[in-house]
């Protein structure tokens, strides 16, 4: 295997991740259900959009 061929197939990797991630993203987007990520020290850094449907509040307002 030269570089090229390796660099080729690091791109087509980069491009199945980001198609991958996409998806997840979308699932996130439209879910109905609360979903969220917090740290160890336990502030949220993210928060489904559908929070505001649930509470009111927006997931700005959650992860502020």
């Amino acid at each position: 295997m030269n570089e090229r061929q390796s660099y080729r197939e690091l791109e087509n990797k980069v491009v199945e991740l980001e198609e991958k991630l996409q998806v997840i993203q979308e699932l996130l987007d439209k879910s109905i259900d609360i979903i969220w990520k917090m740290d160890l020290r336990l502030p949220f850094t993210y928060v489904s959009p559908s929070v505001y449907n649930i509470t009111g509040f927006t997931p700005e307002e959650w992860t502020g």
